[in-house]
């Protein structure tokens, strides 16, 4: 089960591969950061063909530099063995995977074949388009004044606010008085408290104050009041309009509107127009200047390699529903090099089918989707056609997108996802581990002892009309009276800890009832069954046997992916597996 929770994680096992020589990482020779060099411990602790070989010194310092084990302390020589295999076993399949042949494996071929065409892309247009853009600083300026539309504002005010409602009049101290008035009188009365308010007002800053203490709009008077910039427009009429009739620095008189009374203050106001051009707005028109010149140079270069594109149709296929067609099956070929397949076409065609509302297109709108989907095959083309795919960078990626792809195709066989237990499996599961559904002490019951079963009766009696049976056991219990309550509450109670006869009575008692007195070598009990547990059935256990069963079965193939790797590779273990110390994460890495 731990082998295959690591398996899930295989990023990491390069950090905690570790097995050791004669001494091991202690804390003294833990690494303190990542600057610092590892113990001298060079050592082999695994060889295979190809070259593969791990020291101990790496794999110590790469566990110094990872997030595992964030706490620090002691990895156990157990959660090592089984990290190694893990991360052994990934390593090889990642030599094993330059062996696959990708094209065979449709889905993961064209995975990668979609992100490599990204990448040409990519390359193609910063190569063609963005490398040949000039960025002369003075352009863009001129081209931000030139450009209201784009990067002007329209008149805005700094606004702050105090609302008078008459809430806290009907809901606050006094709300019974003002509950009871007219409503004309309760309106007047709201309007003497917002004039009120008005009058205490004779600056800016006496304004946030009033507003922190008396305002009903309680989510800005922490903040004085506070509404910020505001263009015109943004707010209804009246709020509007009174806004913009103040001057900076001045504060409005008590209007109503139906939302309550309200009082603005205008603290700063800005003209409609282009802003001065500072950093962020400099950022923001060089990068409109980039995208129009982008376009512009683009645009030619898509108008000739678009101008005489040759795309040959699957007529066979126009007017079928490409969700009932073969994935791999052709659709279109471009310029006579590259195919779109079903699969390809078939995103377009969903996007297609709601531009146009239908349930499936017809031929004519199929050939439109599949031009757009050409003319992208026109630019890749156009790509390889200068080359783009020998560039380094580019090269690099490929091979490492096709050895991702392998590999994963390689890594399928250590697990068997769909794998599930039949119901034979786990049949035969529940009835060889029977134990472990059967409760080992499947009874919590309370007992008192008498010597007499009339007496018995009674106390039982006693117990049914509500007597609690404790207190009860407390005067009746024979013994000393310090103990009584404890020795009567038997607690939970297998078939082994009482008599026999005590069991019979106790199972056939009615959960939450008191038995009738049955004899014993100790003398006459009435039993109360407090709980009973039964034997769960085998619908009742079957999702824990299922789960139970796929990770035996999942450890399984692991181990049979694990050992045809390790004999592929002759793989040899050359050191004792040791416990290792980990100093916590915080004081593994450099904070200069």
């Amino acid at each position: 089960m731990i082998l295959l929770r690591f398996a899930a994680i295989t990023a990491f096992f390069i950090a905690y591969l570790i097995a050791c020589g004669p001494a091991g990482i202690t804390p003294e020779t833990a690494p303190e950061s990542t600057s610092s060099k590892p113990p001298d411990l060079e050592y082999s602790i695994v060889e295979a063909d190809q070259g593969y070989r791990l020291t101990m010194s790496q794999l110590a310092f790469k566990l110094s530099e990872s997030g595992l084990f964030s706490e620090g302390g002691e990895i156990s020589a157990d959660t090592i063995r089984v990290i190694l295999d893990s991360v052994v076993s990934d390593t090889l399949a990642g030599l094993a995977a330059w062996e696959i042949a990708l094209g065979d494996y449709y889905e993961f071929h064209r995975q990668y074949r979609q992100r490599y065409e990204d990448a040409l892309l990519e390359n193609y247009f910063d190569q063609m388009v963005y490398s040949q853009i000039e960025m002369d600083s003075q352009n863009v300026v001129d081209y931000y004044q030139d450009h209201p539309d784009l990067f002007g504002m329209d008149e805005q005010v700094y606004i702050y606010h105090i609302q008078v409602t008459k809430d806290p009049m009907i809901n606050g101290p006094d709300s019974v008085r003002y509950r009871e008035l007219p409503v004309e009188e309760l309106e007047a009365a709201v309007e003497k408290r917002a004039r009120d308010i008005r009058a205490m007002i004779n600056s800016p800053e006496s304004f946030k104050t009033v507003a922190a203490e008396y305002s009903d709009d309680t989510t800005r008077a922490d903040e004085g009041g506070l509404i910020g910039w505001a263009e015109r427009g943004t707010y209804l009429k009246p709020f509007d309009s009174v806004s913009f009739a103040l001057k900076p620095g001045e504060v409005s008189q008590p209007y109503k509107d139906s939302y309550g009374w309200h009082i603005i203050l205008v603290e700063d106001y800005k003209e409609a127009g282009i802003p001065p051009l500072d950093s962020a707005r400099y950022q923001r028109a060089a990068a409109h200047y980039r995208a129009l010149q982008a376009n512009r140079i683009g645009g030619v270069i898509m108008d000739t390699l678009l101008d005489e594109i040759d795309v040959e149709y699957n007529d066979s296929i126009l007017d079928s529903n490409l969700y009932y067609v073969d994935v791999q099956q052709w659709v279109a070929i471009v310029n006579g090099m590259d195919t779109i397949d079903c699969n390809d076409a078939r995103g377009p065609e969903l996007a297609a089918r709601r531009n146009y509302q239908v349930a499936n297109t017809n031929a004519e709108q199929k050939k439109e989707m599949l031009q757009r989907l050409a003319q992208r095959m026109t630019i890749i083309q156009a790509a390889r056609a200068i080359r783009i795919d020998t560039l380094a960078g580019v090269a690099e990626f490929e091979r490492f997108l096709w050895h991702k792809y392998a590999k994963a195709i390689y890594r399928k066989a250590r697990e068997d996802v769909d794998w599930l237990p039949d119901d034979s499996s786990v049949q035969r599961y529940y009835q060889e581990h029977a134990a472990e559904f059967r409760p080992q002490k499947p009874m919590k019951v309370q007992h008192i002892i008498v010597s007499d079963s009339l007496f018995g009766d009674f106390l039982r009696d006693q117990a049914m009309s509500g007597y609690d049976f404790l207190d009860l056991a407390e005067e009746h219990y024979p013994g000393d009276t310090l103990v009584r309550r404890k020795l009567a509450d038997l607690g939970r109670i297998s078939q082994r800890d009482v008599p026999e006869a005590f069991w019979k009575a106790a199972q056939q008692t009615v959960l939450g009832e008191v038995s009738h007195p049955v004899k014993t070598e100790y003398g006459y009990h009435i039993i109360k069954v407090l709980e009973r547990e039964e034997v769960k059935s085998i619908e009742q256990v079957r999702p824990g046997i299922v789960s139970k069963l796929k990770k035996a079965h999942q450890l399984e193939v692991f181990r049979e992916y694990r050992d045809k790797l390790y004999r592929k590779y002759h793989v040899k273990f050359t050191g004792e597996v040791v416990p290792v110390y980990l100093r916590p994460l915080t004081e593994r890495f450099d904070t200069e």
